[in-house]
């Protein structure tokens, strides 16, 4: 069947494809766009409305006045007492009037201190957790305190997600045959993500960073490019020292990550990354920052019970309760909001999976091998099963506490790697058009970024069972109008969709492309399709 050229873009068009096109203005436009995205979410939603913030916030004041341990609180095991400014402490206090009351607004924070700088003890359960996301984050403290300081924090949060989440976005922008892999990105940044992103929360940066280098790990083993493979490498070192100190599991996903990657990729292009002496300074970076986690969580008890008995629930037990609460995993990996209160509407978390699950599905049916069609399958089943098998494993100690976000260091990798077993099968996608593809499938999953972002804020604005339009005196006042808020984030989205089709289409041939191999050396040869 004949083909239908794919047209350059021409004119202004074709000129902000070229400048956009370069790696580095890829990664700083990027970064624009997530920290503005990330920006609205942290001032949308009211102080403290994210799962533990408020322990994340005491622990960051803590480590940044040098307090990495504390000291270990009898009556709260795995918690422990540090000193910090009474602002940070009242944040205990702060969601106390809200929390689990989907129809209580924000509007009922109780006031904070008169003295927002006396110094205070105040407990935190995350306090084993690593101290490098929260040396970080914990810099506005050193501040003088006041009532915009929480937003401060949240801000250097979403900052450095945004940082982090903009490598990959480079990686994207490196490539051939680049358009799917920007919308498997775009799958993997779900409600969530931006949402955890914009909080003082450990897992904005284990997950960022776990996406980053799901992208950069495949940008180097299935389109390699010797000129490149020093930055490369570079990053993929930064990313890997990021995701192992970020959380007490992090580590086992780094291992995970790292082997799935090469698994799913041609054997030959890891062993010429591994031969590359340019590569191997990088490596032992990784590798530092790797057993540096490591002694961390061993001296430091980041995944011991906190001395306590446990519940005593048995493997199988945990197991059952595991596998049945998946279902829940998964909606928390869209998008579950403030303390796991805030639920979206079935429909709209039916319509983010359709959108998000276009990939994955897409991939299975035009991969060009065996292997590809396993490596999007065993993503997904490994996504799903191993956090089923780790909770169980904890369960004797902690109980069945499994939430969706701690999987999605996993989860984001099936998009991603749909998006590269697509970019392979480019000539079976074309007679659906790339383009168009790409831009149904965007535009949906637009619409229902910018629908789960009002649901969040109009449940803290005015409440859940409130109507959606109108006003009351109960009603939150966030910093900045939510007509504002709105509107802003929806301009950022559909930003940030521009951004990836301009840059796809900097690169696009006159004609359809062929197949990439796998390797990213070249076309792959293909049979034409008949008519």
């Amino acid at each position: 069947m004949e083909q239908e050229p794919t047209r350059k873009p021409t004119g202004p068009a074709r000129n902000l494809s070229s400048v956009l096109a370069s790696p580095s203005r890829t990664y700083w436009s990027a970064f624009v766009l997530l920290s503005a995205l990330m920006g609205l979410w942290a001032v949308a939603n009211p102080p403290m409305a994210s799962p533990d913030e408020p322990a994340h916030v005491i622990k960051a004041a803590a480590v940044v006045r040098g307090q990495l341990t504390g000291v270990p609180d009898p009556g709260g095991p795995g918690s422990a007492t540090v000193e910090v400014p009474a602002l940070y402490a009242y944040s205990l206090s702060v969601p106390s009037c809200y929390v689990l009351q989907t129809n209580v607004t924000a509007e009922c924070i109780p006031d904070a201190p008169a003295d927002l700088e006396a110094p205070t003890r105040a407990a935190t359960w995350v306090v084993r957790n690593n101290p490098l996301y929260y040396a970080i984050v914990g810099l506005p403290t050193l501040l003088p305190a006041s009532h915009f300081s929480f937003y401060l924090m949240r801000l250097v949060s979403a900052l450095l997600t945004a940082s982090v989440l903009a490598w990959a976005f480079r990686g994207f922008s490196e490539i051939k045959g680049r358009r799917f892999v920007g919308l498997g990105l775009l799958a993997a940044t779900t409600p969530m993500v931006l949402f955890l992103g914009s909080t003082v929360n450990s897992s904005a940066l284990e997950i960022s960073a776990a996406l980053a280098l799901w992208t950069s790990l495949l940008v180097v083993l299935r389109a390699p490019d010797p000129a490149r493979l020093t930055g490369r490498m570079a990053g993929i070192a930064v990313l890997a020292v990021l995701l192992a100190n970020s959380r007490g599991l992090a580590p086992v996903f780094l291992g995970v990550i790292v082997i799935t990657a090469v698994a799913v990729s041609p054997w030959h292009s890891f062993v010429a990354v591994v031969r590359d002496r340019r590569s191997w300074p990088w490596l032992a970076v990784a590798a530092m920052g790797f057993f540096a986690s490591l002694a961390w969580i061993g001296l430091a008890g980041t995944l011991e019970s906190g001395g306590n008995s446990g519940p005593g629930v048995s493997f199988a037990a945990g197991l059952k309760a595991s596998v049945a609460q998946t279902p829940s995993y998964i909606t928390g990996m869209l998008g579950h909001f403030g303390w796991l209160d805030t639920a979206l509407p079935q429909w709209l978390y039916l319509w983010l999976a359709v959108a998000i699950g276009v990939t994955p599905v897409i991939a299975v049916l035009v991969a060009q091998t065996r292997k590809d069609q396993l490596a999007v399958l065993g993503v997904g089943a490994l996504a799903l099963a191993l956090p089923v098998l780790i909770q169980a494993w904890q369960a004797k100690n902690v109980g069945v506490i499994w939430q969706g976000r701690y999987s999605m260091p996993l989860m984001v990798g099936l998009p991603v790697v749909a998006g590269f077993v697509l970019r392979s099968g480019a000539p079976r996608v074309s007679d659906l058009r790339a383009r168009p593809l790409f831009l149904t499938t965007a535009s949906l999953l637009a619409i229902g970024h910018v629908a789960a972002f009002w649901v969040n804020l109009h449940r803290y604005v005015r409440g859940t069972a409130a109507p959606w339009f109108g006003s009351a005196a109960t009603d939150w006042a966030p910093p900045v109008p939510t007509p504002v808020l709105l509107l802003g984030f929806a301009l950022a989205v559909v930003a940030t969709v521009a951004l990836i089709d301009v840059v796809s289409r900097s690169e696009e041939r006159e004609t359809a492309p062929e197949a990439l191999t796998e390797d990213g050396q070249g076309p792959r040869q293909t049979a034409e399709v008949a008519s």
